[in-house]
């Protein structure tokens, strides 16, 4: 394969790894550094790119294996930035780990796509190149810049205290105290980003097998008790900032603000979104939920329901005409309209995945004698498919099923 195609797809990986910021907390500058270093052999690779000519097996070799492992890298860096923060506190030793494993296949790979070529790009680039690679040999060999700031720690133990004592023993007292300080540590005060925190949280799950499963299901626990903790405190203890909903005050009533400064009774409020409920509906544990809410959890492969923790024991979505008249009632009496769409976070299909689905067709569509591939294609579709309507959408229109609309 010529170098120029295979470093274009190396170029465009690191501009991708370059574009993500926003790490959470104790992830920030031992990310930030891996970026950085990757980002600082931008112009190596775009001078070995301009060399044209068909790459050696070898450099090829090194150079798919550096795209593996840039996609790895990149994932993990947009977990630290996007997902969820009571996950990244708890599994920081995973992440540590994981962390550790890409820097050392990556040193592996730049030396090997470096090995023998650095004399044929020019002396600053050269440069560059050799301080990229020590700096990666320095962070293999014991250059820890991972290690957690103290006020970490005990958030990660406040964590674990929630996590795995028995909320049954009758000896178990809820410290509001810690919890207070739990949720100002992850930034979870304002209502966007407990939002925020309830939809990484269930991407993660989305794609989370087997017994690990179980330790998502307490984090959705944790963030429970904190949503509880700020609907039933006082709305001092919560942050207003304009523009934005704030969560407070006694049972069956909620300080949210957002309507002309009218308090709205708890009940007409979504238990996921925090707003007021235009399309309450009735799920099989009993909740009531906002629609369009209740189905982007089911969408993403949930089972639970998400204030109970119990499994559902089907996926119907059943209207609640009382509670929905009583809203517009009490909306008519308090003159407002009609709540606006809220924003939440959306999923949105990559082009690996697309490309991924395309590929998985192809195999549905071969001959019976192929009947093993057939199966193993219907099977990574159906796992796809479980993630979001969006890529059950995107299946349909790529031919394998016909697509209908849910609200159909």
């Amino acid at each position: 394969m010529a170098i120029t195609k295979l470093m274009e797809e190396v170029i465009g990986k690191v501009k991708e790894i370059s574009e993500i910021s926003g790490y959470f907390s104790f992830l920030k500058k031992p990310f930030v550094s891996l970026a950085g270093r990757l980002t600082v052999m931008l112009p190596f690779f775009r001078e070995m790119r301009d060399f044209g000519q068909d790459a050696p097996r070898e450099l090829s070799e090194a150079l798919t294996s550096l795209l593996k492992h840039l996609e790895d890298t990149r994932r993990l860096l947009q977990l630290g930035s996007k997902g969820s923060k009571i996950y990244l506190v708890l599994k920081r030793e995973e992440i540590r780990e994981e962390y550790e494993e890409v820097v050392a296949a990556l040193e592996k790979d730049l030396r090997r796509v470096c090995g023998g070529r650095l004399d044929n790009v020019s002396f600053e680039v050269k440069e560059y190149a050799i301080i990229v690679l020590r700096q990666f040999e320095r962070a293999r060999n014991g250059g820890n810049i991972f290690d957690a700031p103290a006020d970490h720690d005990t958030m990660y133990e406040e964590l674990l205290q929630f996590l795995y004592k028995n909320i049954n023993d009758d000896d178990w007292v809820l410290d509001l105290g810690s919890l207070k300080g739990l949720i100002d540590a992850l930034g979870l005060r304002k209502a966007i980003a407990l939002q925020q925190e309830y939809a990484a949280l269930n991407e993660i799950a989305a794609v989370t097998r087997g017994s690990n499963l179980e330790n998502i299901e307490k984090m959705f626990m944790v963030l429970d008790y904190i949503k509880e903790y700020l609907h039933t405190e006082k709305g001092s203890h919560v942050d207003s900032s304009p523009g934005e909903s704030y969560i407070g005050a006694r049972e069956g009533i909620a300080d949210i603000t957002n309507y002309d400064n009218k308090v709205i009774p708890n009940e007409f409020l979504c238990p996921i979104s925090l707003q007021l409920m235009e399309d309450p509906v009735i799920i099989s544990s009993g909740q009531t939920y906002e629609r369009e809410s209740i189905q982007r959890w089911l969408d993403a492969g949930n089972g639970t329901c998400p204030k109970t923790r119990q499994f559902l024991t089907e996926a119907t979505l059943t209207p609640n005409h009382a509670l929905r008249c009583l809203i517009v009632q009490w909306r008519e009496i308090n003159r407002i309209d009609a709540p606006k769409a809220v924003s939440t976070t959306s999923y949105s299909i990559s082009a690996a995945e697309r490309k991924s689905i395309m590929s998985w067709i192809v195999q549905l569509e071969i001959g019976q004698e192929h009947f093993h591939l057939q199966r193993h294609g219907s099977g990574e579709l159906y796992q796809l498919a479980k993630r979001s309507a969006e890529i059950r959408e995107a299946i349909g229109e790529a031919g394998a099923i016909p697509y209908y609309s849910e609200k159909h």
